[in-house]
């Protein structure tokens, strides 16, 4: 006569499986839950926020330098539209934001950070850097 395997194991025995399952399973799922570890989900940066009662710590002068240096030769074929402060409100984003335009009215957008960081999304990489 066959007995299957869960009748043999005692009572107690099951327990502590069912315990062991349920630790391990939530050890699963709590590692998957967790995502992209980030600082506070901030771009990591000493100026984390921002006052907008006090001068910024990068003059405008200086970040716009900054921006044309990350430009290079594309600064002859395009032109400052806006600069903009970015404020505490953007989680850690904090700086400049330039918009420049040329006659085909194509815009690209570049920002440069309280410390001197710049970024292009891949939109503005692709008007700026294109070939003609």
């Amino acid at each position: 006569m066959k007995t299957r395997f869960l009748q043999n194991i005692s009572a107690s025995a099951l327990v502590k499986l069912a315990f062991v399952w349920l630790v391990v399973g939530t050890a699963v799922c709590l590692t998957f839950s967790q995502g992209t570890v980030t600082s506070g989900n901030n771009r990591w940066t000493p100026v984390q926020s921002y006052d907008g009662k006090t001068p910024p710590p990068l003059t405008l002068p200086e970040a716009y330098e900054i921006a044309l240096d990350r430009l290079g030769e594309v600064t002859n074929r395009f032109y400052c539209l806006t600069a903009s402060c970015l404020e505490m409100t953007n989680r850690g984003y904090t700086g400049w934001t330039f918009c420049f335009a040329n006659t085909n009215a194509q815009r690209a957008r570049i920002d440069v950070y309280f410390d001197k960081a710049t970024h292009l999304s891949p939109q503005s990489e692709e008007v700026l850097f294109k070939k003609n």
